[in-house]
């Protein structure tokens, strides 16, 4: 019966303050190509929803439970509208429901405990914490980190490598957040981590899929693809494997450019990469090579804006009438399944190249008096709110007026650290950060 506890959750969210669900593009949009086949998509996806599940089980589920989440998390992000921040906490009741007793969750029609699942989880968790405030999200992402340990891949010294590289950079996701260095969990994920790892041969960059293709010597673009993608997560996550597992964040750190060197040279014409026979030309490939390559770019300075545009180009060129997306170039099937990341990676990306003042408003979207310390004085919410407008607007100044930014950011950055509660003050300062930046306001 735990699925009426997820019914029970969504109509708590209902009458709770949160805006009850109508559809409607906020201040935050505007007419773009991307964002407008995004939207056709979302409305693909709801067309699944379900009353038990969350949405209609099948191959994949709950994978797609908790990249939708991710989505909608980031569609508020964009626009402020109440049925995103609706759906996305639908989405984390629904992964709460759809448990097992020991915190972890099982592929559809299997009783496989996939430690997948556990690395969404933790930061489908805490994302809703940081734009509710409510104590119960941490628990639960507290008690999906420890639930790495209860999975069927974890100890599992076979099988495909990336999966205990996901489950290793979800212990470190969390542990950085929350500051919880039980040596249990860190060691648990050290060693998925070496094992993970073992599938990386350092002489030739190429990290293997599986312990099965590396005895065989068997590296093709399913490979390249996945490699790639754990960079991805390395990248993304940066940060939390710096501070939790340094040694192995400085070795990934010189060995990632051999890694995407790879993912590149495998790239087919549409930018993305060969999957199986059955998806010789993946389109979700597409979407993890928009986000791979961005902050590749980003952190290593090589410039892959050509692939990022080639990559977007082909999965809005791939959108089907209903507002789905072919999973692959000879097909016309449409399918969740093969597509959810799409939905999750290109509202990332998005977000992370809109305008300073989209940034803004997406700051002020999340940010509430929930998240001040009691002694906050009165209107700082707004207060906060109108310096990160404030820094926004004069982040394009001319270098000789730098300063007024830099005197901008400084001040988000002092009320930031002065007024929020010590455990939302560093999600704040960096979603300031992301607003200008070209400056740092840390």
């Amino acid at each position: 019966m735990r699925w009426l506890h997820a019914c029970v959750c969504i109509f708590l969210l209902a009458v709770s303050g949160i805006p009850s669900p109508s559809w409607g593009k906020g201040a935050g949009s505007y007419e773009d190509p991307y964002w407008e086949s995004l939207y056709k998509y979302e409305k693909y996806v709801s067309g699944f929803e379900n009353e038990t599940y969350g949405y209609h089980p099948g191959q994949g589920y709950p994978m797609y439970l908790f990249n939708f989440g991710f989505m909608y998390y980031e569609l508020y992000r964009h626009t402020g509208e109440g049925v995103h921040l609706f759906k996305f906490l639908r989405c984390a009741a629904y992964a709460e429901a759809i448990r097992n007793p020991d915190w972890t969750w099982n592929f559809w029609n299997s009783s496989w405990r996939s430690i997948l699942f556990n690395w969404q989880g933790v930061e489908l968790f805490i994302d809703a914490y940081y734009v509710t405030a409510d104590q119960k999200y941490l628990s639960w992402a507290e008690d999906t980190a420890y639930g790495i340990l209860n999975t069927s891949d974890y100890g599992l010294r076979v099988g495909a490598y990336n999966g205990h590289f996901l489950g290793a950079s979800a212990i470190a996701y969390y542990a950085h957040v929350t500051g919880d260095m039980n040596p249990i969990l860190l060691n648990a994920g050290r060693d998925e981590l070496a094992f993970s790892l073992t599938g990386y041969d350092p002489a030739t960059g190429k990290w293997y899929y599986s312990t099965s293709t590396k005895s065989a010597g068997v590296f093709d673009g399913r490979a390249a693809y996945y490699g790639f993608g754990v960079i991805g997560v390395f990248l993304y996550w940066e940060e939390a494997f710096k501070s939790v597992y340094p040694e192995e964040y400085a070795y990934l750190l010189i060995e990632s450019p051999k890694i995407i060197h790879h993912g590149r040279a495998y790239l087919l014409p549409s930018c993305t990469w060969w999957y199986t026979s059955e998806v010789p030309d993946y389109t979700e490939g597409a979407a993890d090579a928009v986000v791979g390559f961005y902050l590749a770019q980003r952190r290593y300075g090589e410039d892959y804006s050509d692939i990022v545009s080639c990559a977007m180009n082909t999965i809005l060129s791939r959108q089907a009438p209903n507002g789905g997306y072919y999973k692959t170039s000879n097909t016309t099937e449409v399918d969740i399944w093969y597509t959810d990341n799409i939905g999750v990676s290109i509202t990332w990306y998005l977000n992370r190249i809109s305008t300073p003042l989209e940034k803004a408003r997406g700051f002020t979207y999340i940010f509430t008096g929930a998240h001040l310390s009691p002694s906050a004085p009165p209107l700082m919410e707004k207060i906060i709110e109108h310096k990160v407008i404030l820094l926004a607007n004069s982040c394009g100044l001319p270098p000789e007026k730098k300063g007024y930014t830099t005197l901008h950011g400084s001040k988000v950055s002092w009320m930031i650290s002065r007024w929020v509660k010590p455990e939302f003050r560093m999600f704040f300062i960096n979603l300031a950060s992301e607003v200008c930046p070209q400056i740092s306001i840390i």
